[in-house]
């Protein structure tokens, strides 16, 4: 009998398993599949950059550079410890108490940059979302529709070029939103309501995974008030189940659910500017009767 090649075959079964889980988030497979996706579509890309220029630059509004830089928590490509330079999600794969406390500690300090179009006064702090958010409702509203289709955050592509992020995976937060999402899982973990360690867990995700450019959690995420329980619990959930069931296949659903979402959001936003010019044309034929 030739035990050999059985186990010789055994081992090329094995290799053309599907990868799950950290294996597919972390792998270098995902992170060129993301940048190929992103070369093919570059003219699309650029297209859609220079129209979002013309309405943002042509805003009276919004007042400051054209862009604006965030300072969001993530997975960077690289990140010194040690004066060692080593890619974070090695790191995440020690398991040991001393490391999961050192991970709290540095967390803070584990921040990648991005760019977005600036659809806010430049007296506003860009790292508080509810103030942007508010300063944001006195745009245009094609700078509002440019935000509910995700426009402003094109520039992001530049940082799935670099492998910073990914195109679907955890939506990197600001460090406020993310101590916040912190302090809220551990409250549920003493009200018996999670599973103690989700606090790290979640910390273990956030600061393994790369973020996505398009969150793992959306659009479920806009069915709750911004910043709430539910929210939260919403957001940790998703961020868990991409976490253990993350593959290629998951990736390619998330996207097809994303088209859907924007084509949906596409004609949401031609029926309101359809019946906004309507409303404002029927004055004017009842003045000139």
């Amino acid at each position: 009998m030739n035990f050999g090649t059985k186990s010789h075959n055994t081992r090329r079964h094995a290799a053309r398993l599907p990868k799950v889980g950290p294996a597919w988030i972390c792998s270098k497979e995902k992170r060129w599949r993301d940048r190929g996706r992103v070369i093919r579509k570059l003219p699309l890309i650029a297209v859609a950059l220079v129209g979002t220029t013309l309405i943002v630059g042509l805003d009276p509004s919004i007042k400051g550079s054209l862009l604006m830089k965030q300072q969001r928590v993530g997975r960077p490509r690289t990140h010194l410890t040690n004066n060692t330079k080593t890619t974070r999600w090695k790191l995440a794969r020690r398991s040991n108490k001393k490391f999961r406390y050192k991970l709290t500690r540095v967390a803070a300090n584990w921040l990648i940059s991005m760019f977005k179009f600036r659809t806010m006064d430049k007296s506003v702090d860009p790292n508080k979302p509810s103030e942007g958010q508010k300063d944001a409702e006195t745009a245009h509203r094609y700078v509002q529709y440019a935000r509910r289709l995700s426009l402003d955050e094109l520039w992001q592509v530049w940082n799935v070029l670099k492998g910073d992020m990914a195109l679907e995976g955890p939506r990197p937060l600001f460090e406020v939103c993310h101590q916040k999402t912190i302090d809220h899982l551990k409250r549920r973990v003493r009200e018996w309501l999670l599973p103690g360690g989700s606090a790290d867990l979640y910390q273990e995700i956030v600061t393994t995974a790369p973020g996505g450019l398009w969150g793992a959690h959306y659009p479920g995420c806009r069915d709750y008030k911004s910043q709430s329980d539910d929210f939260l619990d919403h957001r940790f959930a998703k961020a868990k189940w991409y976490w253990e069931n993350g593959s290629k296949e998951v990736d390619k659903q998330l996207a097809r659910d994303r088209r859907e979402y924007l084509r949906a959001e596409f004609r949401a936003i031609v029926a309101e500017e359809r019946a906004y010019l309507r409303a404002k044309r029927e004055p004017r034929v009842r003045g000139g009767r």
